[in-house]
């Protein structure tokens, strides 16, 4: 397995995307599992993942993220009733810390980020998940079908 060394990024005001799977969505937004660490994993999970893309529309990016996580992990399942949550990093972070440091932002290879916990009290990491799951509400793009299909379609055609 490759260890990635994560690095503070230089840019600020970062429009971040994580894919939410179906079962992490109820009545529209991301759950608290979305944002929970899986320590059952090995090695356990230090960050929870996001990607940044420089496409200029919604669908350009969903299908750039849906092939960087597909990069990562061969055989990654996109499902249609999944989304895609969109973030700015500056915000997110002075959001969540307002009273104390709980969570960073950190370039880990490039176009993937990391959301790092930075606190272990547990009420810092409900605040953290709150804020996110608030988010969501606002922020999450539902219904892929088109999107994914697009993809899909392109998959096809390069083999």
């Amino acid at each position: 397995m490759t260890v990635i060394s994560c690095v503070n990024p230089d840019e600020k005001d970062l429009q971040l995307i994580r894919y939410v799977k179906p079962s992490h969505i109820e009545n529209g937004s991301a759950t608290d599992e979305e944002f929970q660490l899986r320590e059952d994993r090995s090695p356990p999970e230090e960050y929870i993942s996001f990607f940044h893309s420089t496409e200029k529309n919604i669908e350009n990016k969903i299908q750039f993220v849906i092939f960087a996580l597909r990069k990562r992990q061969k055989n990654f399942a996109i499902k249609k009733t999944g989304g895609f949550l969109f973030l700015n990093s500056t915000q997110a972070s002075e959001d969540i810390n307002i009273t104390n440091e709980i969570v960073q932002f950190k370039k880990c290879n490039y176009p993937h980020y990391g959301m790092y916990y930075l606190s272990d009290d547990i009420v810092d990491i409900i605040e953290a998940k709150t804020i996110l799951m608030y988010y969501s509400e606002l922020y999450l793009n539902q219904g892929l079908e088109r999107s994914v299909k697009s993809h899909n379609q392109k998959i096809q055609r390069t083999v």
